[in-house]
């Protein structure tokens, strides 16, 4: 019997999906993946704050890439993907981008006493870049290595949507 597999894209959008569910149930928080991408957000962040509940969109890309990384870290992301992400206002939404290896059977490491993800995941926010010129259909965006997407990081990025701060 032939088993019918995910292709490439399709795996690097599940474990993108797996990692931000693992660094959102390490930081404490709740996570809403949704059923369709028509608005550039993949997930919702979640949590109650002070006064209200707080909340994060989130976009989410993969891409393979062999170490060393470069710092920023260019992504090609597609012209209407930017366009919902440097426009969104009603509340904070970020892209995040997985690293991993070109090889798929190095993206998990199982060992008996621990499992090991690779590469990376960085964050960024497009609030405010500007349009795309005339008939330009994609935007290289470039994402600094401090921004790395680890549970820490995702309970800072939360702090600051409650104090209604900017990212």
């Amino acid at each position: 019997m032939a088993l019918t597999l995910l292709n490439a894209n399709q795996r690097k959008e599940q474990f993108s999906r797996a990692y931000l569910h693992t660094v959102a149930a390490v930081a404490g928080l709740q996570i809403e993946v949704s059923q369709v991408d028509t608005a550039s957000i993949d997930a919702t962040i979640r949590c109650d704050g002070p006064t209200d509940p707080v909340r994060l969109d989130v976009q989410l890309k993969c891409t393979a890439r062999d170490v060393p990384l470069p710092d920023p870290l260019p992504y090609r992301l597609p012209g209407k993907n930017y366009d919902d992400l440097r426009r969104r206002a009603s509340s904070p939404i970020i892209l995040v981008v997985l690293v991993v290896p070109h090889n798929d059977n190095c993206w998990l490491e199982h060992q008996v006493d621990a499992w090991v993800g690779r590469h990376a995941c960085f964050w960024l926010s497009l609030k405010g870049y500007p349009p795309l010129p005339e008939g330009q259909t994609e935007k290289t965006v470039y994402l600094p290595a401090r921004q790395r997407l680890t549970p820490d990081e995702l309970r800072r990025l939360m702090a600051i949507v409650a104090e209604r701060e900017e990212l």
